[in-house]
């Protein structure tokens, strides 16, 4: 962003939500970009996408040391272990999604968002499979994990949320 408000560039959102409001910002010297939000302190996409790269790259280093570990140590492959190992393995296709997308830019946006939301929602729809197991097991001691209907939940809701996404064209770049 070359010009624009101390107020802007001190922390405050502008966004333009009709023309009127667009056409107030472009009086205002703000360069809204083929966006409908500004974020204070920030210059582009690309440098937004360029933060996306480093904390992916980062991501995927401390994600890999998850697996590698569940691989390299029989001992910790014991229950509830696969369970990380499959959250772990959602988190590097999310992390992998945004290293892959820096050199692409703005295309295949639909595929990235439909393996974002199927990431993100199998990740933590593994981690609600680790609570109701954890409450399972308090309740019962003996009690004996049934890991299809953990499977099957997981990958049914992930892919379903991500479908449906994609084909309400509720996709597109966000902040």
């Amino acid at each position: 962003m070359d010009g624009g408000s101390d107020a802007v560039r001190g922390g405050v959102w502008a966004a333009a939500v009709s023309a009127t409001a667009g056409a107030a910002s472009a009086d205002a010297g703000l360069d809204t970009g083929d966006s409908d939000l500004v974020v204070a302190g920030t210059r582009s996409r690309k440098e937004i996408a360029l933060y996306y790269l480093a904390g992916g790259c980062v991501s995927l280093a401390f994600t890999l040391v998850v697996i590698l570990s569940y691989w390299a140590f029989p001992r910790l492959r014991r229950h509830p272990s696969p369970m990380i190992l499959h959250r772990c393995c959602f988190d590097a296709i999310f992390s992998l999604s945004h290293i892959v997308a820096y050199p692409m830019g703005d295309t295949g946006c639909a595929v990235r968002s439909f393996i974002n939301q199927a990431s993100m929602f199998g990740s933590n729809g593994w981690y609600l499979c680790m609570s109701i197991d954890l409450y399972r097991a308090i309740r019962n001691p003996f009690y004996a994990p049934r890991p299809v209907f953990y499977h099957l939940y997981v990958w049914t809701t992930a892919l379903s949320t991500a479908t449906i996404i994609v084909a309400s064209d509720s996709w597109g770049w966000s902040m």
